[in-house]
Order: structure tokens, then C-alpha cells, then sequence
């Protein structure tokens, strides 16, 4: 339910952390009709998933307010953040628009699936082209969360190990709650989430696993564990990001954050862990109805040739 309302919770965020600026700027940086648009969008989007009432359309409209708003962070000048901020900002919503992407083809999937259940005598060939648009989708989901894991796990190995750009690293690993980066249990830790997330980004990076025959055979129980296995790195990652390092209000303060811009970047991160909770949730109730159909359909061929026998 509530990522189902994600889309008001950033609307919301979103006048906050506008008001907040509003203090020390005479203009906003983004012009108040996109931002009534925004919220609207959201409001609607929102509105939709929650009623279950064109879930396809709304989860589109969220994805491109989604996308606008990480154009905004990444690219906007007139924010005046570092490129610490835009890049840990950034790189979050990336995420967060390639779960999107994951949400739309298993959601594309299920309708496919409904159309095709009512056609039992259309061929293979036929059920091969409804179901490709959408493992499309799923998979460029796939591809846009591996560009943005692989980065964010390159700026959270510990700079003596690979540095990128020093500066990014050195800000990220300095947010450690309590720890400092010199301590070694810190140093082990941002090692441990490196490793994670760019595993993650790795297994990512092989969408072409995902293919049509794939979503049509009943295979997910293991052609689907790697992608499985990513979705609980990343749970594990982002649960510990979340709370050893965006909850650094005070740090991130000091480095130019808003305190409402901190709490969009921790909606991000409840998006992302609720996202891929949903998505292996719906794909392993796929697999369920799947089996469970094709076990019928058995029965039902065995049961006709009992009888003509």
C-alpha cells in the first residue's frame, strides 16, 4: 500500500524541500506550472495504482515524473549542490526508474497473460509475440539498474582499493554513522557494500536472460534465481545505506543537503527495497499459476484419453 502511494509521499517531499529553499533564493529552480504538473501527475498516478484502475497507465505516469525529477538533480544548475550530491542523488533515482521499468514489464506481463488465458487455441508463435513487449521492458529495467549499481558501488569501495573520483568516495565513506574512515570496521563495511552492489550490477547486466521463451516456460524457479539473488543484495545494500549513511542528517547538512532533499533521497531507498519485494512477489506467483495451469491441462489431456480408451 504504500508504495502505492510513493508518488503523493514525493509530491509531498518535493513542496517541503521547495519551501526549505525558498529561505536563501528569490526564484524556484523549477517553474511553478511543472511543479503544479508534478504533483498532480503524482496525485493522479497515485490515485490509480491504489484503486487498481489502469495500473499500467499510472505506474508510465510516475516513471516519467521519475525521470524528469532525476534530470532536475543531475542536471540543474540553478540547485547550486556539489557534484557529491547530484551524483548520490542522482544515481538513487536511476535506480528507482529501472524498478519502474521492472514494475511495468511484470505488470505488462500479468495482462498478457490474461488475454492469452482466454485464447487457448491460439498457437505458440502467436503467444511469443504478445508476451515481447513487455520482458523488453523488464529487461532495459534490468540494464538501467546495473548502470546505476555499478556506480554507486565503485563510490563506496574504500578509496585505496579503486578510486574513481576521490572526492565523491571520500564524502560517501565519511557518512558512516559514528564510524570514521580510518577505522577499519568502516573501511570493511563500504567494502562489503561495494562488493554487494556491483555483484548486483553485474548479474544485472545479463538481460538477455530474460527472453521470451523464458517468461513462457515454466522455468523460473531456477532460470530466475541470479536475478533473485541480486534483488536481496540489493535489499541488504540499501537497508544499510539507509541506515548508517542517509540517515546522517548532520553530515549531510554540512555538506549542503536539506533536510527534505535528505528525506526524498531515504523515499528512494524505500521505493527501490519495496519495488523488488513486489517484483519477486508477482514473478513468484506467475511461476505458481503457471506450474499449476500446465498441471491442469495434464490432467485434463489424461483424463480424455482414459476415456476414449
Amino acid at each position: 500500500m504504500f508504495l502505492a502511494r510513493i508518488s503523493l509521499f514525493q509530491s509531498v517531499c518535493l513542496l517541503l524541500w521547495l519551501g526549505e529553499r525558498a529561505y536563501h533564493e528569490t526564484e524556484p529552480p523549477i517553474h511553478p506550472w511543472i511543479v503544479y504538473t508534478y504533483i498532480g501527475s503524482g496525485l493522479i498516478a497515485s490515485t490509480g495504482i491504489t484503486s487498481r484502475f489502469l495500473t499500467r497507465l499510472s505506474l508510465t505516469i510516475i516513471l516519467l515524473s521519475q525521470l524528469y525529477i532525476t534530470y532536475v538533480f543531475c542536471l540543474e544548475k540553478r540547485l547550486g549542490y556539489s557534484k557529491c550530491i547530484r551524483a548520490r542523488i542522482s544515481l538513487r533515482c536511476l535506480t528507482t526508474i529501472g524498478v519502474y521499468f521492472r514494475l511495468l514489464g511484470v505488470n505488462g506481463y500479468n495482462d498478457k497473460r490474461k488475454q492469452t488465458d482466454s485464447h487457448n487455441n491460439d498457437n505458440q508463435v502467436d503467444q511469443l509475440h504478445k508476451i515481447k513487449p513487455t520482458t523488453s521492458v523488464y529487461a532495459f529495467g534490468l540494464t538501467v539498474m546495473s548502470v546505476s549499481l555499478c556506480l554507486l558501488s565503485i563510490f563506496c569501495i574504500p578509496v585505496e582499493i579503486f578510486q574513481l573520483d576521490r572526492d565523491i568516495q571520500l564524502t560517501e565513506i565519511n557518512s558512516t554513522l559514528i564510524l570514521s574512515m580510518d577505522n577499519y570496521i568502516s573501511k570493511l563495511l563500504s567494502l562489503i557494500l561495494g562488493i554487494c552492489l556491483l555483484t548486483a550490477g553485474i548479474i544485472y547486466s545479463i538481460p538477455v536472460i530474460i527472453h521470451d521463451q523464458f517468461l513462457l516456460n515454466n522455468t523460473f524457479f531456477y532460470k530466475n534465481y541470479l536475478f533473485q539473488f541480486a534483488d536481496y543484495l540489493i535489499g541488504f545494500s540499501f537497508l544499510i545505506l539507509s541506515l548508517i549513511r542517509d540517515c546522517n542528517f548532520n553530515y549531510w547538512h554540512i555538506k549542503g543537503c536539506e533536510f527534505w532533499l535528505e528525506i526524498r533521497v531515504l523515499l528512494e531507498n524505500i521505493t527501490i527495497l519495496l519495488g523488488i519485494f513486489v517484483i519477486n512477489d508477482l514473478l513468484i506467483n506467475n511461476s505458481v499459476n503457471s506450474l499449476n495451469e500446465k498441471y491442469l491441462k495434464t490432467l485434463k489431456v489424461n483424463s480424455k484419453s482414459l476415456k476414449s480408451q
